[in-house]
């Protein structure tokens, strides 16, 4: 009985999920976007098995969603909304459905099947993964010739069309873009007259880039149902490697196996090109699934690591406990084997481990205790786990706890004799020529890395050589190497190819020698931006030399010893200047691919960004400008998407996994300290490079998106308020940058085109962005608005300086007919006081929101009432409250309801919007998009809109100066004046005014 009724109610809510469908009807204007989280919805229902996709498809059948329709017959909206759902929603495993079905019904109805792009784009993606750097006919085999169609022989029917935004159209777009790419570098390879290593790698790097864009372009823009295919494809194949081609060990959901190398098991690049894609596709679950098998057949480092960069999707699908179970596990094996490798991947279990006990809840903690003490010979890892665990649940109890067992280890772990030596290397630039010339063999060798990595320590036990040379000696080999792919002839530039080179060498040594080096190198990095060592001091108002002052040679010195033959360089300043500028973005750009490949962590790279930050400003040491810019960089680096300097030296897979980093790993509160930090730093020499990062960063979407991931009042309240609040402390005449916030793309010019921007609602973004935006306007603008008059403008005034020609037609005769009274009411209604102009637009705009378009007066009543929860935390006296804007545009409507001409039915409520506000509302330049008065549908609904505005206005005391209830009461009353003039002005047949 309980099976029965457990099989009855697995799917309760199918009954209110299609009605919901039948009735959901997408918004005016967002129609592709709305339609688009309406399949992610059903998607993750279907996969959470809330939603029956077979009992759905059923009920389709039996209502004749798919009989044929007669000619002529339009579309019914319902039954192409429910077509297009089929089409696009996605099939997950966890509760499959019949795709040769769906297929058919599809077809039936003139519907093309998109499910021959999985195998195209399957093989594309299995070319990706194993694409190797050393095979030179790998770019003979990336280009498929998409001579008329690029799907033919996929089953692609070209009398059928889509359902949906994507359509095979824009999939031959894209693979012709890449075929032109691949050409180029197909016409420009042969045309050199030697061909190494470094050429190869350089060209076939910017190949792989290549097809990894388009790569992106799919993930991000093909329906649901195909991406969820490619990434079950991802996973099997990756299942597969690991299987070896057994096919028992693993069920198998392979789309194609062309290009899929089986029997040599799975390499860190392989696995990181899979996460990496999987991220890009936004099935994170699938990825931490994924991830979890992993480590239970398959643990290496790597897999670790990526369950580390993606804890807020393990919290997220509440697999919290399973996680750390299977990894505590891998753990005890882990240090149960031997073997130097063995401790890297140990290192990385035990920081994953302690990550999830640091974010745990009380009930994980016991779980997590449970699985540490049934382990029976713990490991000095394990121990450290079970330390962690013991110092929560203390700190969570109040007692004191030892730190240290709750953070990553924040020094280097080295003994005090290598102390020494890095303290050496970092002071003196100490080389070892024959250890640079073991390590530059990673750009003219064909060899493994691990056959490098075992040279370089080989060398490096001969000479004697601590840890940090031969990280010193890396990071000035991979700043070379940059160089000479910027020197190079090649018209695509740099691509990245010896940076990443360097990073494998890097990952090789860390696991050959101690798992510490990309942390050893970041502290050189940090270390050496300032050492006054890298540029004499005589040269400081001028450029970077290395003639004039005998000086160490670093990795930020335009030539050393062991440097990679490269194009010569004139000794002019400005050439030097320009050298020293690319090495010190070319180290920038090897800690970001570090960071994008695990190698170091976010909060590593972030602590060491604010460390420094930090102790310029409380240290207040004069910095030379060429050298405060490289730290604002790396500001820029972590916080923006902006593809120069440092992140175009970096290839496109490792800038593609930052910006997701940025998004799931900075700490909210890391960065908004950062911002305060850049905030102190524009007084003395630092005011203009630190305002141009500031600026840089607020009006960039990369940031963007790391704000909206909190929530906007808090970004408001913790971030920008303060920020500009230490801008006006430090520097009086200060512009803030803030001015030009956005959640949105895109800049605005003025603080009232920003106010016609959020109210419009133009983007995905929620009501409180846009009620977060004019918080941020408003105190940005205090103190007088650029270009804007500092007086009390009168509502009357404002009218008729209004640059509109069709309003100012009808304007004089409009205000001819006005009596005092009504004249004085409608100029308080309309009237800008300067302390509160924003606000005061915003109304207006609103109110033009409400004639535009009035199916969504619910969108602007909410709009309006979040607006006034957002300013009440304002002092009473001159600024709005909890239901100001409701109140406001209300008197507006008053105002209007009082003219004369509108109570005498001369000029409808409807006419007076559309000639005198929804002009008024715009800003200077744009005309406004007219709906012309004779369409009565349109004035019909309008009206309609009005009267549900008021009515959506609370009927109790809500705090607000005039009483909802009595406003309510005068609309009411002016409503039924107005009908009864009109009544008496029909009859007298007074049809006109003026």
């Amino acid at each position: 009985k309980e099976e029965e009724k457990e099989v009855v109610h697995e799917y309760a809510l199918q009954g209110f999920l299609c009605a919901f469908l039948d009735g959901f009807v997408p918004e005016e204007g967002l129609e592709e976007v709305e339609m688009s989280r309406l399949e992610k919805l059903f998607g993750e229902l279907s996969r959470a098995r809330l939603f029956d996709h077979n009992g759905w498809v059923h009920g389709l059948l039996a209502r004749g969603f798919f009989e044929p329709r007669p000619t002529g017959q339009p579309a019914d909206p319902v039954q192409a909304k429910h077509h297009r759902l089929l089409s696009n929603l996605a099939w997950y495993p966890e509760n499959p459905h019949d795709v040769c079905q769906r297929s058919i019904l599809l077809r039936s109805v003139g519907l093309l099947d998109l499910g021959f792009m999985v195998r195209f784009y399957a093989i594309k993606i299995n070319r990706y993964l194993f694409w190797s750097p050393n095979d030179v006919s790998a770019l003979k085999n990336v280009l498929i010739n998409p001579a008329s169609n690029c799907f033919d022989g996929f089953g692609a029917d070209p009398s059928l069309k889509p359902a949906g935004g994507f359509s095979e159209e824009r999939a031959t777009e894209i693979e012709w873009e890449e075929s032109v790419s691949v050409a180029w570098l197909q016409h420009e390879w042969p045309h050199h007259e030697y061909s190494d290593p470094f050429t190869d790698g350089v060209v076939l790097s910017h190949a792989h880039s290549v097809l990894l864009s388009t790569l992106c372009k799919i993930l991000s823009e093909a329906p649901q149902f195909v991406l969820a295919q490619l990434t079950r494809h991802m996973c099997a194949v990756v299942k597969l490697v690991v299987s070896k081609g057994i096919e028992d060990k693993v069920e198998l959901d392979i789309v194609d196996m062309e290009g899929v190398v089986e029997g040599q098991g799975l390499s860190d690049e392989v696995l990181f090109r899979a996460s990496t894609l999987l991220e890009l596709s936004g099935d994170a679950y699938s990825l931490v699934v994924l991830l979890q098998w992993l480590v239970t057949n398959n643990i290496s480092s790597v897999a670790a690591i990526a369950l580390l960069e993606n804890l807020h999707t393990v919290r997220a699908i509440d697999m919290t406990a399973s996680v750390f179970r299977t990894c505590a596990g891998a753990l005890a094996r882990v240090e149960a084997s031997a073997g130097r490798p063995s401790s890297h991947t140990a290192t990385s279990l035990k920081e994953l481990l302690r990550a999830l006990v640091k974010q745990g809840s009380e009930t994980c903690l016991k779980s997590f205790e449970e699985v540490v003490r049934d382990v029976p010979t713990p490991g000095p890892c394990m121990q450290a786990v079970s330390a962690a665990i013991r110092a929560v649940k203390m700190s969570r109890e109040g007692a004191q706890a030892d730190k240290s067992s709750l953070e990553r280890d924040s020094d280097l772990g080295l003994d005090k004799h290598e102390e020494d030596v890095l303290a050496e290397a970092i002071k003196t630039g100490s080389q070892r020529p024959e250890l640079a010339e073991a390590v530059g063999q990673a750009l003219s060798s064909r060899e493994s890395f691990d056959a490098l990595a075992e040279a370089a320590v080989k060398r490096m036990s001969e000479t004697k050589a601590g840890h940090g040379v031969l990280v010193s000696t890396v990071l000035r080999a991979a700043v070379n190497g940059t160089l000479r792919e910027i020197r190079s002839s090649y018209r695509f530039g740099c691509t990245g190819f010896a940076i990443s080179a360097y990073s494998s060498l890097l990952w090789s040594l860390d696991k050959k020698v101690v798992p510490r080096l990309p942390r050893i190198l970041l502290h050189i990095v940090m270390e050496r931006m300032y050492d006054p060592a890298v540029v004499p001091a005589a040269m400081e108002e001028s450029t970077p030399s290395t003639v004039d002052t005998p000086q160490p040679q670093t990795p930020f010195s335009p030539q050393t010893p062991d440097s990679t033959v490269v194009a010569t360089v004139s000794g002019s300043k400005e050439k030097e200047a320009s050298d020293v500028g690319h090495r010190q973005e070319a180290a920038l750009a090897f800690v970001g691919v570090l960071l994008a490949r695990g190698q170091l962590t976010w909060e590593e790279v972030e602590q060491a960004v604010k460390a420094k930050l930090e102790h310029v400003v409380k240290s207040h040491e004069s910095v030379r400008p060429n050298f405060a810019k490289l730290l604002l960089k790396f500001v820029e680096l972590l916080l923006t998407d902006k593809v120069k300097g440092a992140a175009a030296m970096m290839p496109r897979l490792d800038w593609q996994k930052l910006c997701i980093l940025r998004q799931t790993q900075a700490s909210i509160s890391d960065v908004y300290l950062m911002l305060k930090y850049l905030a102190q730093l524009t007084d003395e020499g630092w005011k203009q490079p630190a305002l141009e990062c500031i600026e840089h960063i607020v009006h960039d979407d990369g940031f963007c998106r790391i704000a909206a991931r909190d929530n906007p009042h808090s970004f408001f309240k913790e971030c920008s308020k303060p920020c500009m609040r230490l801008l006006m402390l430090h520097n009086q005449d200060i512009e803030t940058p803030f001015r030009s916030f956005s959640f949105r793309r895109g800049r605005r010019k003025g603080p009232l085109e920003a106010v016609q921007s959020a109210v419009a609602k133009s983007s995905d973004w929620t009501a409180h962005y846009a009620c977060t935006e004019l918080r941020i306007l408003v105190d940005a603008w205090k103190g007088g608005l650029a270009g804007e008059s500092s007086e009390d403008q009168d509502g009357i005034a404002l009218l008729r300086a209004c640059p509109d020609e069709r309003m100012q037609d009808h304007l004089a005769g409009f205000l001819e007919h006005l009596g005092e009274e009504s004249k004085r009411a409608l100029g308080e209604a309309l009237k800008r006081p300067a302390e509160m102009l924003i606000e005061h637009s915003a109304v207006v705009a609103l109110l033009a929101s409400l004639w535009r378009q009035p199916s969504r007066a619910s969108r602007t009543a909410d709009l309006a009432k979040a607006m006034g929860l957002s300013f009440a935390d304002k002092s009473p006296q001159s600024t709005p409250q909890a239901g100001w804007f409701e109140q406001q545009m209300l008197r507006v409507i008053l105002a209007a309801l009082g003219c004369e001409p509108v109570s005498r039915g001369a000029m409808g409520l409807h006419t007076f919007f559309e000639l005198f506000l929804h002009p008024l509302a715009l800003p200077t330049g744009h005309s406004p998009d007219s709906v012309e008065s004779s369409q009565r549908a349109h004035r019909e609904a309008f009206e309609q809109a009005v009267v549900q505005f008021v009515g959506a206005y609370p009927a109790g005391g809500d705090g607000g100066p005039v009483g909802p209830y009595k406003v309510r009461l005068e609309f009411v009353g002016k409503l039924v004046d107005q009908t009864m003039r009109s009544v008496e002005v029909v009859e007298s047949r007074e049809y006109e005014w003026g």
